[in-house]
């Protein structure tokens, strides 16, 4: 074996370490999971969630994360309400929140398909981890609109 010969061989040997280090690294970054949601058990009302987005998933410390709720209203007409939002860290209540239902969605909320948009800023101090966050949306007599349950991961910026 000549020494070119030789050169090449370790150095495509360390590309291929290289390439294998980074294969790992990107397996392992991409381990943090992406948010989950599933309806509140047992608990139905005229707004039908059919699907919920995060930006940025995983949301990251310091910076707001924008929640999107998609669904459809069975309600010939929902004048106004809150979303009420409760933050959980290890399984324990930390931050509950009640908002205008009409400054996260467009109101009158007529019959057929809804959007609701939540821009939350996430504190520097707050630990990374899994968070849970339950939303509630309740119409003006206080009646149960839609109930959600999510799960994220909170990273360091």
């Amino acid at each position: 074996m000549t020494r070119c010969s030789a050169v090449a061989l370790r150095g495509g040997a360390l590309s291929a370490a290289l390439l294998l280090a980074l294969a790992v690294s990107a397996a392992l970054s991409g381990v943090s999971s992406a948010m989950t949601w599933k309806p509140c058990e047992g608990r139905e009302g005229p707004v039908s969630v059919s699907e919920v987005t995060l930006s940025p998933d995983p949301p990251v410390i310091g910076t707001p994360a924008t929640f999107s709720i998609f669904g459809s209203s069975s309600a010939p007409t929902i004048a106004s309400g809150t979303v009420d939002m409760t933050i959980q860290f290890g399984g324990v209540d930390i931050f509950a929140n009640s908002e205008d239902l009409c400054q996260k969605a467009t109101c009158p909320i007529q019959q057929g398909p809804v959007k609701i948009t939540l821009v939350e800023y996430l504190p520097p101090i707050a630990p990374p981890g899994t968070y849970g966050m339950r939303l509630e949306g309740h119409g003006t007599q206080k009646e149960e609109l839609f109930c959600l349950f999510a799960e994220f991961e909170l990273t360091p910026p």
